[in-house]
């Protein structure tokens, strides 16, 4: 999210946090106007009761987690986020209603939306005898940015693998070895294609399970689908 969205977004929150602080003497207009700022931020906006549960969420929250407003107002967040997830944001949660600040990034798996890198801010809502009245959220999705970081980080170490390695055994070691750990892969095979024959030499191979090696000469099309063979 880009410095002048993440302004458009500070923006909100407080205007949300007013919203809530002084509801019943906001008149319509300004009702509309935080409603309109509210649907076109690249992000999650929702006001967190102090009991754990939505008191009001954007739309941005249906395209998401395919849940209506309705089906998520009042409901807490164990219930929308699922156990997995409120798990993982619980404590800063709490952190957030004893009156703190809290940002952080995580890999959240949601009971529906499915897994995503996010970023996110809780502003704490404040009484003014200090009490807390509630916890303004804001979440971005930085899937993106997260799988773009893990990929330069693998190839760099990749590129290691061969520039340090001290025989080409070693480096096709290394980088399978790598592949299967770093990308959570059952098996990985690495092999020099002879385009003239079409056949594939195997040079080595590494796996996540125990399972005989498979060392030789193939046909590339034994490697490939239905699909990619047609």
């Amino acid at each position: 999210i880009g410095s002048l969205a993440y302004f458009v977004v500070t923006i909100a929150i407080v205007l949300i946090s007013e919203r809530m602080r002084s509801a019943q003497r906001q008149s319509a207009s300004s009702e509309d106007r935080l409603e309109l700022i509210s649907e076109r931020l690249p992000a999650l906006v929702s006001y967190i009761g102090p009991d754990g549960r939505y008191v009001w969420c954007n739309k941005e929250y249906t395209r998401w987690f395919g849940l209506t407003r309705e089906q998520m107002i009042g409901r807490t967040l164990e219930e929308v986020l699922g156990a997995e997830a409120w798990s993982n944001v619980r404590p800063h949660i709490e952190a957030a209603l004893s009156g703190r600040a809290v940002e952080y990034e995580t890999e959240a798996h949601y009971a529906h939306g499915g897994a995503r890198w996010i970023h996110v801010n809780y502003t704490p809502h404040k009484a003014d005898d200090g009490g807390i009245l509630g916890i303004v959220a804001m979440v971005t999705d930085i899937s993106e940015r997260k799988h773009a970081e893990r990929e330069a980080s693998l190839l760099a170490d990749l590129h290691q693998a061969f520039a340090l390695s001290p025989s080409a055994a070693d480096a096709a070691r290394q980088v399978t070895t790598q592949l299967v750990e770093r990308l959570g892969l059952t098996r990985c095979l690495l092999g020099q294609i002879d385009e003239a024959s079409d056949e594939i030499r195997i040079l080595h191979q590494h796996s996540s399970v125990s399972e005989p090696e498979q060392p030789g000469i193939y046909s590339v099309s034994d490697f490939l689908t239905d699909d990619e063979r047609s």
